[in-house]
C-alpha cells in the first residue's frame, strides 16, 4: 500500500508539474504572443508617428523655407527699394 500510495503520490506529483509547467508554456506563449501584439502595435504606431514627424517637419520646413524665402525676397526687395530710393530723392 506504502509503495502504491507513494507511486500514486508520485504520479499526482508528476500530473502536477506537467500541468503547472503546461500552464506555464501557456502563459510565456500568451504572454510572448501578448508582447508581439503590443511591439507589432508600437512598432506600427510608432511608424506612423515618425511618418506624421516627418510629414510635419517637412511641411514646417517648407512653411518656414517659404517664409525664410519671403523674408529674403522682402528684404532684397527693400535693399533694392533703399538702393533705388537715395538716387530718387537726390535727384
Amino acid at each position: 500500500m506504502e509503495i502504491q500510495n507513494r507511486k500514486l503520490i508520485k504520479t499526482k506529483t508528476g500530473f502536477f508539474f506537467a500541468k503547472k509547467e503546461l500552464y506555464v508554456i501557456v502563459e510565456i506563449a500568451k504572454k510572448e504572443l501578448y508582447v508581439i501584439v503590443e511591439i507589432a502595435k508600437k512598432e506600427l504606431y510608432v511608424i506612423v508617428e515618425i511618418a506624421k514627424k516627418e510629414l510635419y517637419v517637412i511641411v514646417e520646413i517648407a512653411k518656414k523655407e517659404l517664409y525664410v524665402i519671403v523674408e529674403i525676397a522682402k528684404k532684397e526687395l527693400y535693399v533694392i527699394v533703399e538702393i533705388a530710393n537715395p538716387r530718387v530723392f537726390r535727384t
